[in-house]
């Protein structure tokens, strides 16, 4: 009984890390993922395009990393208002590649920390 309570608060916890990848308008980027049809895969389509389609404004209100295996890990309360300060202080619309610290608990980051690695404009 012990272990499986133990086994049971271990896999609650979450993971402490960092992950690195593109910051997106968590529901814009959600949007275009789920708007394909059954067949198309990843290489079918422009990856590239919809995150300069969901490249983050000044208006974004919830965020969200996209992995390097297009995979999108949502930020939480605080990563969101940390994000929106990073957003603010760039350009109109740019491309931020940024490196998140904290703990996952599912598909989303309690956010530590989130610094710009490079931020560029599209073309």
């Amino acid at each position: 009984m012990r272990f499986a309570t133990l086994l049971f608060c271990a896999s609650t916890i979450g993971f402490a890390g960092n992950w690195s990848g593109y910051l997106v308008d968590s529901g814009c980027y959600a949007s275009r993922q789920n708007n394909v049809s059954g067949d198309t895969t990843s290489v079918d389509r422009d990856m590239n395009m919809d995150l300069r389609y969901c490249s983050p404004t000044a208006e974004t209100k919830k965020f969200a990393v996209v992995l390097t295996n297009w995979q999108r890990l949502k930020l939480d309360s605080a990563g969101n208002v940390k994000a929106s300060q990073l957003v603010r202080h760039a350009r109109k619309r740019s491309v931020f590649d940024v490196t998140v610290s904290g703990v996952l608990n599912k598909k989303a980051i309690k956010v530590g920390s989130i610094s710009a690695i490079s931020i560029r404009t599209p073309r």
